[in-house]
């Protein structure tokens, strides 16, 4: 058996978090608020529970060609070199 405070739905998480997000507004803090708690809030909405963070990763050429050609772009030098 789950224990009492077991979280079963989304607004459970949800609900506390985001009125410490309000009252850190409210507070003129909105530096704390939108940080990692405003993170964390957004990861509820998309993926509930299961707060899922997501790694999209491809082959690195192609990020080595993209930094060269802006690199080249700024003329700060040589990316690949």
């Amino acid at each position: 058996m789950p224990p009492e405070d077991y979280l079963y739905d989304n607004q459970q998480l949800w609900q506390p978090l985001y009125t410490c997000y309000q009252s850190f507004i409210a507070c003129g803090m909105p530096i704390i608020a939108n940080g990692q708690l405003l993170d964390t809030l957004r990861r509820i909405r998309c993926f509930g529970l299961q707060l899922v963070q997501i790694d999209i990763c491809q082959e690195s050429s192609r990020h080595t060609n993209a930094l060269a050609e802006l690199l080249y772009y700024l003329e700060l030098g040589d990316y690949k070199n």
